[in-house]
């Protein structure tokens, strides 16, 4: 079997892609890190935004009953 450079570069190319589109869609999953007051997507989660802990629940001071991030303070 002869393996050619015409071979080797496709595959090459071929890994070069794949691993790009691995790193792109890891970075758009941190894009959409929790953010204050942002929705989040279930009750109970706990995250922590420039050193303030913020958990997924209902806001009590919010006329919605929707989930989003609030501070204990």
């Amino acid at each position: 079997m002869k393996i050619t450079i015409k071979k080797i570069s496709t595959v090459a190319l071929a890994a070069a892609l794949i691993g790009s589109t691995m790193v792109v869609g890891a970075t758009s999953a941190n894009a959409a890190a929790a953010k204050p007051n942002a929705a989040c997507t279930k009750a109970g989660l706990k995250t922590t935004i420039s050193k303030v802990v913020y958990t997924c629940g209902v806001s009590p001071i919010a006329t919605a009953k929707k989930l989003t991030w609030v501070s204990a303070n």
